[in-house]
């Protein structure tokens, strides 16, 4: 498979040179600096889920918590929401006084595996955001959700990456920029990054007893059926969270920060008095704000369709077999899934095992890198030759690295394997069919061809069962072993 790499890497610097953009990219590519409160939390959970938002790396900074131990919440959230290939970097320890509250906000897990698990890199947040912003080929906005430590640091080290920078948006609890608590986390970085000349937006929120998350909110938030809605909910059900969430203690904080970008319209932006390049931002519309948070942890309803208006899930336009799982894997693996293993199948001719699989996996990537179609390279393994070449459709589908996007190759190898490496940007994934799995699925085949014989009219139903079968059951999660 070495071999197959570099192969890999030899065609994808030819092809990079023909490789166009295609319609429907998000509309902002980020790096996010938090300090790991919960309203930060929240905030990140809202951007990962924003069709609107490509989430380049996040880093942490001292205040909230300190960047180690915020680190280790990032990294497992990432991983809960199977969105490992995002970057994640750690700032300095720059705190004298540690804040009261970040004992309470250690105690608040993000994920279960806090409890046991240790995780952390090398990597350092300035030279993070130094070589992020510097590789894009669009200028980049910086969200800060805590103090500007980390961003100061990068631009004294590198002030040419001021031209890459397109905004910061960053949220200090009140509109008096020179007050707050991220303002006085470092006082001398964000006087720096007020009067550089850097387009910077203040995200505030003064009237805290109208913008909160209140038992409502969080009702209508348990009520929408994804991972992200899940999650925040879920970590709200923690003892400590729940009090204050009936006790009305719980404000929208950072979480304006993701509204605004993907909604301004329902924000007040004013100039600054004495700023040249600063805007003080508060939200102006209570039930829109509200409308809006739910509406964007509701992946599913913002799936975009090049021809539907939206895709059709009414049982009676399918097969009945077909119509009788089709709520089911809805509920269990997302619209997402269900609309691309359509897709596939009708491409594919029949629906099958391997398209099937092929369009799990593709996916699987894509929440890898968190991003969306048209965006990732494809080195498949399935060769040629069916039933297993059949993958290949499923991985076209599902990414949208079609032959008529160039973004798809085959490896010439004499061993065929249900795998796949995916590349994007710099990095790389190999995502491979569990060997539980693939000798199932060949047990499963040899079995339709003793009873029905090969390739027959009753084989191809009984693939057409297991195909279903497999669909509803297989979770894309767990049938893989990642190579990353």
């Amino acid at each position: 498979m070495r071999k197959a790499i570099i192969s890999f890497i030899l065609i994808l610097i030819i092809a990079t040179c023909r490789l166009t953009a295609h319609s429907g990219k998000p509309q902002y590519r980020v790096i996010i600096d938090t300090d790991c409160a919960i309203d930060d939390f929240r905030a990140i959970t809202l951007l990962l889920a924003s069709s609107e938002v490509e989430v380049l790396g996040i880093t942490t900074s001292d205040g909230t918590l300190n960047p180690g131990d915020g680190l280790k919440k990032i990294e497992l959230l990432l991983r809960d929401f199977h969105h490992e290939g995002i970057p994640t970097a750690s700032g300095d320890i720059m705190l004298k006084r540690i804040p009261e509250w970040r004992d309470i906000n250690n105690k608040i897990y993000w994920s279960k595996g806090e409890l046991a698990e240790k995780t952390g890199n090398n990597l350092y947040a300035a030279d993070f955001i130094i070589e992020t912003t510097e590789s894009e080929t669009k200028p980049v906005t910086l969200i800060c959700l805590g103090s500007l430590t980390n961003i100061v640091k990068a631009i004294r080290k590198d002030p040419s990456i001021r031209k890459h920078i397109q905004r910061i948006v960053w949220f200090n609890r009140t509109p008096d920029i020179t007050e707050g608590t991220n303002y006085n986390f470092d006082k001398k970085s964000a006087d720096f990054i007020l009067n550089s000349g850097i387009k910077v937006d203040i995200v505030s929120n003064p009237v805290q007893d109208i913008f909160k998350l209140n038992s409502i909110l969080m009702d209508s938030i348990s009520n929408i059926n994804s991972i992200y809605a899940r999650k925040i909910f879920h970590v709200h059900q923690q003892k400590e969270l729940r009090n204050q969430l009936h006790k009305g203690f719980l404000n929208l904080w950072d979480d304006l920060v993701s509204l605004y970008l993907v909604s301004p319209e329902m924000f007040n932006i004013n100039n600054t008095p004495g700023y040249d390049s600063v805007r003080t931002v508060i939200p102006a519309d209570t039930s829109r704000i509200k409308q809006e948070y739910t509406e964007v942890l509701d992946i599913d309803r913002n799936i975009e369709s090049k021809m539907f208006r939206s895709f059709p899930v009414d049982p009676g336009l399918y097969r009945e077999d077909v119509a009788g799982v089709m709520n089911e894997i809805i509920h269990k693996h997302g619209l997402e899934e269900w609309k691309l293993g359509i897709l596939a199948n009708e491409l594919h001719g029949h629906l099958g095992i391997y398209a099937i699989v092929g369009v799990k996996m593709g996916l699987r990537a894509r929440e890898f890198y968190n991003i969306g179609v048209d965006d990732i390279k494809i080195f498949t393994y399935a060769g040629r030759t069916p039933p297993l070449s059949c993958m290949n459709d499923g991985l076209q589908v599902s990414t949208g690295g079609t032959l008529g996007h160039g973004l798809i190759f085959l490896a010439d190898d004499s061993e065929n394997l249900p795998a796949a490496l995916f590349s994007y940007k710099d990095r790389t994934i190999i995502i491979k069919l569990k060997d539980k799995y693939l000798n199932i699925v060949r047990n499963d085949i040899r079995r339709c061809i003793s009873e029905h014989g090969n390739l027959t009219e009753d084989y191809w139903k009984c693939v057409r069962r297991l195909a279903i079968d497999y669909w509803s059951q297989w979770d894309r999660n767990i049938i893989f072993d990642l190579d990353y």
